[in-house]
């Protein structure tokens, strides 16, 4: 059994979020990087605008596809690379993955959506923090990394809900989401943030780029805390 049991949750979560402080950090450098991009480099904002125009063509699929790959095709792929094959993902999980990822870009895209309804579609500072106050503080920690914990353990235990629900069961809150919560506030705080900075049609895409390092780090940490 792992010395890391008998850390304290807001310890454990502290100690992720500090070992992944680079990884996070070059992340946020790349966000900002493309959001300067888009305000400032003509051609750059020209191939978001062809994204954006593909994007509502598509409708809802896009966000399915795309957030299929991003957060499901590529991560998979990118652990193909690891020296260690036990860690690989199996081959038989791919299918699952990808449609749980491709129903998450549409639930993000529809929150995207819903909170540019609700707090306008500006990129003024009115307009950006309760965007992201409520997607940080109320949807990520309510729904979102709770939901996203209990799938990757249904999933590392072979899509059993019984030995699923043994895992979770003691503690779920103070063993699995508190230590998986802070460092997700260590990479989406500032990226949500730069994301709610475009306009609403660009953010899934900037999304998914900033979800790949993510579902990475969380498969990570993920393990870790149940080894």
């Amino acid at each position: 059994m792992s010395v890391r049991l008998y850390m304290s949750p807001v310890r454990r979560g502290l100690e992720a979020a500090k070992a992944n402080f680079i990884p996070g950090l070059l992340l946020q450098i790349l966000a900002m990087g493309l959001l300067l991009s888009y305000y400032f480099y003509p051609p750059a904002r020209e191939f978001f605008t062809s994204i954006s125009e593909f994007k509502s063509r598509c409708g809802l699929p896009f966000p399915f596809i795309s957030t299929a790959i991003f957060g499901a095709a590529l991560p998979f792929a990118l652990q193909f690379l690891q020296k260690d094959a036990t860690k690989h993902e199996k081959t038989r999980h791919l299918p699952v993955l990808l449609l749980y990822w491709g129903y998450k870009g549409v639930e993000v895209e529809l929150l995207y959506r819903a909170q540019a309804w609700v707090f306008g579609d500006g990129n003024t500072f009115s307009v950006i923090l309760p965007k992201v106050l409520f997607d940080q503080l109320i949807y990520c920690p309510v729904w979102a990394v709770p939901t996203m914990v209990m799938f990757y353990c249904w999933k590392d235990c072979d899509f059993s809900l019984s030995r699923m629900w043994a895992k979770i069961r003691p503690n779920f809150i103070k063993n699995q989401v508190i230590p998986i919560q802070i460092p997700s506030w260590l990479v989406w705080l500032p990226a949500v943030a730069i994301i709610y900075c475009l306009p609403t049609p660009l953010q899934l895409p900037m999304q998914n780029i900033v979800l790949c390092l993510w579902v990475l780090l969380l498969v990570f940490l993920s393990k870790s805390h149940r080894d």
